[in-house]
């Protein structure tokens, strides 16, 4: 997360702390990620290809 520093930042000069504490995801989100388990496999294989055409190799 690229501006959490800069949230956290924010709220300290506002003279809060930022907690985050655990909690259980909600549904929708669980069935998202359920759902998306089977696309990881082909999701790694381009990021494989993506990184390899990068580097130029």
């Amino acid at each position: 997360m690229p501006n959490a520093q800069i949230l956290i930042e924010w709220a300290n000069s506002l003279g809060f702390d930022l907690v985050l504490r655990p909690r259980d995801l909600p549904t929708y989100t669980r069935r998202v990620v359920a759902e998306s388990r089977g696309k990881q496999g082909p999701r790694q294989k381009r990021f494989r290809l993506e990184n390899r055409r990068r580097s130029g190799r």
